[in-house]
Parts: C-alpha cells; structure tokens; sequence
C-alpha cells in the first residue's frame, strides 16, 4: 500500500506539460501536396530554433525531410514558424536556400494576430494564402518549385493534471505518508510494549 502512495507521490511531481503543434498544410497552387504534422513540445515555444522530429513534404514525385525549425515575432503584429531541410538557412521569420545546396526545401508560415506573439496558451491560428509558401530546388540546375496555401496551426496542452490538481495530489500523498508512518511508529511501540511485558 505505501508503494502506492509513493508513485501516486511522484507520479503527481514529475507531472509536466506537453504542447501539441498541429500543422495542416493546403495548397492553393504550384506543385506541393497537403500535409499534415505534429510538433511535440516540453513547453510553449519562445523565439527561435527549436528540435522536433522531422517531418517529409512532397511536390509528387520528390520528398523532402525538413529537419530544421524556428518560431519568431520578427514580423510587426504577426509570429511565423519556419522550416527548412538541413542545408537551408531557417531564421526567425526569414528562410533561405540555393540550388547548390539541391535537393533543399523550406516553409515558411506567417500567422497575423495574436498580438504578435507566438501562442502562450492553447488555440486554433490560421495563415492565409499570401502568407504560407513552400520552395524547393529539386537539382542544381532546376528552377525553384514554389506552392502558397493555407495553414491551420492547432495548440493543444496535454497535461492530464492542470497544475492546482497537483499541488492538492502532493498534499495528499504528504498526508498519507505521514500516517502511515504514524501507523508503523505506532504498530512498533506496540511491539516493542508487548516485549517488555514478557
């Protein structure tokens, strides 16, 4: 029974929060397909580059793994995330390519709103056609491939125990542990009591 109440005890401090970034990519033209892909994050993200696990777009016959990524409010009343693959140039708000580095791509997403803030709690943000494009250089001697489309950015919190609900879950369990540890001083002294008798 004490073993229970020490992993619900740490169970309830190791509780951290996840955050969810769902991009929904649809093009409005050029070559790029619909994509989909989540970001899986300790905590919201600030300015600047970030790890996460890379995700693959396709113009139809190329794929391209983007394995850079940043988020930036560089923009006036506007935050962006940028992608890029790995011999790119992703910045805040800024990505940057040439055919010498083919094969390459990047996205770059701008989001109006928010205060121009990058999301700070969960929500649902949409970037229009004249703020989503899609580049890639499939050779180096290709022209570059260019797609605009919308976005639709999803911001979940996944933590299964809002932060109040923990700090009452530790009480809880300091409680618990504290009778216990009555009940087994007392259960001793009895013990110990009945001994002496003898």
């Amino acid at each position: 029974m004490r073993s229970l109440f020490l992993l619900g005890f740490f169970s309830a401090l190791s509780a951290n929060a996840t955050i969810l970034y769902q991009f929904s990519f649809t093009p409005v033209n050029g070559p790029f397909q619909a994509a989909s892909f989540t970001l899986s994050e300790p905590g919201y993200l600030g300015d600047g580059g970030f790890s996460f696990t890379p995700f693959t777009m396709s113009d139809g016959t190329h794929t391209f793994s983007l394995t850079q990524g940043n988020a930036g409010t560089d923009v006036p009343s506007a935050f962006c995330f940028d992608f890029g693959t790995a011999n790119t140039s992703v910045g805040d708000c800024f990505t940057g390519m040439s055919s010498a580095g083919a094969p390459n791509a990047t996205l770059a997403i701008t989001f109006s709103g928010n205060g121009g803030l990058l999301p700070s709690s969960p929500g649902s943000f949409t970037a229009g056609q004249f703020s989503v494009f899609v580049s890639a250089f499939v050779t180096t001697t290709s022209a570059v491939e260019t797609s605009q489309g919308t976005v639709t950015l999803t911001v979940t919190d996944t933590n299964p125990t809002p932060e109040p609900a923990s700090a009452v879950l530790c009480g809880s369990m300091l409680v618990a542990l504290a009778v216990l540890y009555r009940r087994f001083r007392l259960a001793k002294f009895r013990v110990e009591s009945a001994k002496t008798e003898r």
